[in-house]
């Protein structure tokens, strides 16, 4: 008898339209996947909105290609957790920043005086090693991330790996994890597929740079971006529009990305953020993706700790796994029995059929318990990725017996296509 002690968590990072969607042409090209990655203090739902608020800009194609849309979600930790984040995320742009300055700063000089009674009162003498612990928990010595880094990181790569090019449209702090998670795919060094193919729109950045080169948008108006500006890091990006009056109406800090950045009632600055994600979009049209890659539907499962995890993906009629890479209908397109991932199976645009498929995954081995997560894209929807802690090592006797994620019943829609229902 196998150990089955784990903990399924689920990620909803990712929006999702309908757990129904009809097969096209466009599935077998490569197009492309567009991701609004929020800042601190915004709900999912305000996420949400701000993503179909640039699919209404976009459109549903770009040069003759499918869009999608999707939501990176940075999770909020309350006022004082989301501010020691982006702090932490800053000091990794410049160390020279102290949280002895964040503390005096969070104390009075940006926040209400209720909220610095507060922090007063939970840090006591010791504010300063508090705060340097929690720093600790945020920030590496070798590049900022956090769980939401590695899974927006896990979720561009899914697409990247697809055959997508991916545009990230970035808000606020949003831009910090951007920049933070384009990092991070740069240090995993892959060769198959082409990371120009990934590009961010900045809009409103705290950060001192775009990664992935100079698109951005950031109003002289907006309260929040100067402030970090002039009182906690000079090097911030320099206000590039000048078009929104002070205190505007609507949003008096002048900093919202629906309320002000792409509001009609600010016709200026929400043109200057159109031709910035415009822009992106245009040096991500020249990049050939790899087009091999891409298909009705693909599953990427990346882990936490390096060891060896395996994807198991089940088709109406075979088994694909590290022993048998190409499937009736698909195929994984490697085995990684050392890192972290990640591995991915795609189906064949040619080949595709209706019928159940099922995606697990297998703790083979390596020592300690490891996160699995898996993203799944099932007929042009990206679904939310879904996660398992996995605490004991199988072996070759839990290929039998994956932990599921996630079942897919694909139906034929009697007009040449599919829908498909995901549990």
């Amino acid at each position: 008898m196998k150990i089955r002690n784990k903990l399924l968590i689920v990620f909803c990072v990712l929006s999702v339209a309908t757990s129904a969607q009809s097969a096209d042409s466009a599935l077998c090209s490569s197009g492309y996947s567009v991701f609004f990655g929020n800042g601190i203090r915004t709900e999912p739902i305000g996420a949400q909105a701000a993503a179909r608020r640039v699919r209404s800009m976009l459109g549903s194609e770009y040069d003759g290609e499918p869009m999608s849309y999707s939501v990176s979600y940075n999770p909020s930790e309350g006022v004082l957790g989301d501010l020691l984040e982006a702090f932490a995320q800053k000091r990794e742009e410049d160390p020279t920043l102290t949280w002895q300055l964040f503390f005096r700063w969070v104390s009075g000089r940006f926040i209400e005086t209720s909220l610095a009674n507060i922090l007063e009162d939970y840090f006591g003498f010791e504010g300063a090693n508090r705060i340097e612990q929690a720093a600790a928990r945020l920030a590496g010595q070798t590049g900022y991330t956090d769980a939401t880094v590695v899974q927006h990181a896990s979720n561009y790569e899914s697409e990247l790996l697809a055959g997508k090019r991916v545009l990230l449209v970035s808000h606020s702090q949003g831009n910090l994890y951007a920049n933070a998670a384009y990092s991070r795919l740069l240090s995993l060094g892959r060769n198959d597929y082409d990371l120009d193919a990934f590009g961010i729109a900045a809009v409103a950045s705290p950060a001192n740079n775009v990664a992935t080169g100079d698109n951005y948008v950031t109003s002289d108006s907006d309260l929040v971006i100067d402030t970090v500006r002039n009182i906690i890091a000079p090097a911030t990006l320099p206000a590039n529009d000048f078009s929104v009056p002070s205190f505007p109406a609507g949003d008096r800090l002048g900093h919202g990305f629906n309320e002000i950045y792409t509001s009609q009632s600010y016709p200026s600055i929400r043109n200057h953020s159109l031709n910035v994600m415009r822009s992106t979009l245009s040096m991500l049209s020249s990049v050939t993706p790899n087009p091999s890659a891409v298909g009705p539907i693909t599953a990427t499962l990346t882990w936490n700790i390096p060891g060896d995890i395996d994807l198991h993906s089940f088709e109406p009629t075979a088994h694909v796994y590290y022993i048998n890479r190409e499937g009736a209908v698909g195929y994984l397109d490697r085995d990684d029995t050392s890192g972290t991932g990640p591995e991915h199976y795609y189906t064949s645009c040619e080949d595709f059929t209706e019928g159940t498929y099922s995606f697990g995954v297998n703790y083979y081995s390596g020592s300690g318990a490891k996160t699995a997560t898996i993203q799944l894209s099932v007929l042009g929807v990206n679904y939310p990725a879904r996660s398992i802690v996995l605490t004991t090592p199988e072996y070759s006797s839990g290929n039998s017996s994956p932990s599921i994620l996630y079942r897919v019943n694909v139906v034929s829609d009697g007009n040449g296509g599919y829908q498909a229902t995901v549990q």
